[in-house]
């Protein structure tokens, strides 16, 4: 499987009339390019030894070049990955928040629920006694009535008096 570092150079080298394709490179397990050994012939050969050099070079550049993309690819990556969490994060800060504001104003409808519960109890103790007051008033009034109907009938006011006393309160 060719990389795209390959492709490049193999394009570049079919197109360049002064460099050829040279047999006496091969790859090693990395699927690096690595020059086999070969008896040396003459000035002939030193010029195909920097042809395979230069080829070499070149191909190790564009290696280099396309290493460096993917590292940058995957930086970029985490890069992105790591905005997402914090996004994420920013959202159940924000959900956090919001909880918090709900269970405040919950507490406070409780408390505000509460506090009209006890002004209602003491409301109906005020008219418990409101209304114990107002019978006992209600019984003075109709002492007085009678009292004052026996006096119209001439009853002797100490006979009254021992009948429907006045109590002060």
């Amino acid at each position: 499987m060719m990389s795209e570092a390959d492709n490049e150079v193999t394009k570049a080298t079919d197109t360049s009339p002064s460099v050829k394709l040279v047999p006496n490179s091969k790859r090693n397990a990395e699927n690096q390019l690595s020059l086999k050994k070969k008896k040396k012939l003459g000035n002939n050969s030193i010029s195909s030894e920097l042809e395979s050099l230069s080829l070499l070079q070149s191909e190790q550049i564009a290696e280099d070049k396309s290493y460096k993309l993917m590292q940058l690819s995957i930086e970029e990556h985490k890069f992105s990955i790591e905005e997402c969490k914090f996004s994420i994060e920013e959202c159940k800060m924000g959900m956090l928040e919001q909880e918090i504001a709900i269970k405040i104003e919950k507490l406070k409808a409780e408390t505000e629920r509460e506090r009209l519960h006890v002004d209602k109890e003491r409301l109906n103790i005020d008219k418990e006694r409101l209304h114990l007051e107002k019978e006992k008033l209600q019984f003075k009034v109709d002492m007085l009535h009678q009292r004052t109907q026996l006096l119209k009938e001439v009853v002797p006011k100490e006979d009254i008096d021992n009948m429907l006393p006045i109590v002060n309160d």
